[in-house]
């Protein structure tokens, strides 16, 4: 049996702004590598066999910090990056509420319908990540494996896992910093632990689902 702990990534400066990241490479703020050392310290008890992360910066920052913590090897696999948001990258929430009103609604509503202008569906980030993750468990086999990813990638993996449909999207919480744990038995995904965050020294920024 293999256990993945998924990770999503600290806190950046745009989280707590409400700004869309997307594949804009930003970097953890100080909240955030705050958080990424409280991270490392809960899973500092685990046997951590290997860190594989997305390699946008806020991603590697985090999992850099678990890495050296344990020893353990660090890699880096684009599968494993944030969905594309296209135009909507850089705008905050009252932005694209504003300027793609119906859009907006429809990813409320019914994010598995929607293609960002110029970026990725979630059938997108659906069809790499978790070819990635089974990769990763092939590659292992056993033990203990951290996965330092996105909001939205998280959400994909772990909707899956659940084996519900990405209608399902919003329904789980993906805070900054917050830990998710799967165990992979036979191909059978069981998730024991959702996005913890008793670890965290403050709560994470009010606009934790971008």
């Amino acid at each position: 049996m293999i256990r993945l702990l998924v990770v999503r990534h600290g806190e950046t400066a745009w989280n707590r702004l409400g700004r869309y990241q997307g594949c804009i490479d930003t970097g953890l703020s100080a909240v955030g590598r705050r958080q990424a050392r409280a991270l490392a310290d809960a899973l500092a008890d685990r046997s951590i066999e290997a860190v594989y992360a997305s390699p946008l910066r806020r991603a590697v920052e985090t999992a850099r910090v678990i890495a050296a913590v344990h020893g353990s090897p660090l890699y880096t696999d684009a599968a494993l990056r944030e969905m594309c948001h296209g135009a909507w990258e850089g705008l905050t929430v009252t932005d694209v509420a504003g300027k793609f009103p119906r859009l907006w609604a429809s990813w409320r509503h019914r994010p598995d319908r929607v293609r960002m202008p110029g970026g990725e569906a979630l059938s997108d980030v659906e069809a790499r990540v978790l070819p990635a993750i089974e990769g990763i468990v092939e590659r292992h086999g056993r033990g203990e494996i951290v996965v330092v990813t996105h909001g939205v990638t998280a959400r994909v993996f772990l909707v899956r896992a659940q084996g519900r449909s990405l209608r399902d999207l919003w329904a789980i919480e993906s805070p900054p910093a917050g830990i998710s744990e799967v165990w992979v038995n036979r191909g059978r995904y069981v998730v024991r632990r959702l996005n913890a965050v008793a670890h965290l020294p403050a709560p994470p920024g009010r606009h934790a689902a971008l």
